[in-house]
């Protein structure tokens, strides 16, 4: 990581249906101390259970787990998955990326939000939750990443971020 990195986006990219099509994002942001916010929403099948096909209704649980630490425990973490409390799935690759003056505050608001957005396949899932929350993040400039709606599966949206992709 070089100096003034303050945004990760993490990707699985096989997690959806077990190919290279739909994918998986999170985000992470850096705080005020050094540490870093990141989390995901991680919508397991068995969270669909009692609701309409691909979605769950806002105010129930829907994945998202949020945790903060330093970075090279975040990056172990990510990489290796697995953990009841999130992540439970294991990401491939990340992106590093810099914005001056953020708002840390608003960043951490939604994603705070975001544990009771529901979940829906189309509009409401992790990479809109990763857009809503890094958005927050950067004082609401919505050009900063790919826009949800013209990069509707996360792989695509993830690729078209502009920076350098590293597996973890």
């Amino acid at each position: 990581m070089k100096n003034g990195e303050n945004i990760i986006v993490f990707q699985n990219r096989t997690v959806t249906l077990n190919n290279d099509l739909l994918g998986h994002s999170g985000w992470g942001i850096k705080l005020p101390d050094g540490n870093w916010l990141f989390g995901s929403k991680e919508a397991t099948p068995n969270l669909f259970n009692g609701h309409f096909p691909g979605t769950i209704p806002n105010g129930k649980p829907n994945g998202v787990f949020i945790k903060k630490t330093d970075f090279q425990t975040m990056i172990q973490l990510l990489k290796r998955g697995g953990q009841a409390d999130g992540p439970i799935f294991n990401y491939h690759e990340y992106k590093l990326l810099t914005f001056p003056s953020p708002n840390e505050s608003a960043g951490i608001a939604a994603a705070e939000k975001s544990k009771g957005e529901g979940y829906g396949v189309i509009g409401n899932n992790c990479m809109d939750s990763v857009y809503r929350i890094i958005t927050a993040y950067v004082r609401g400039d919505g050009n900063f990443l790919p826009w949800p709606s013209t990069h509707p599966f996360p792989n695509h949206f993830f690729d078209d971020i502009k920076a350098t992709k590293m597996k973890f």
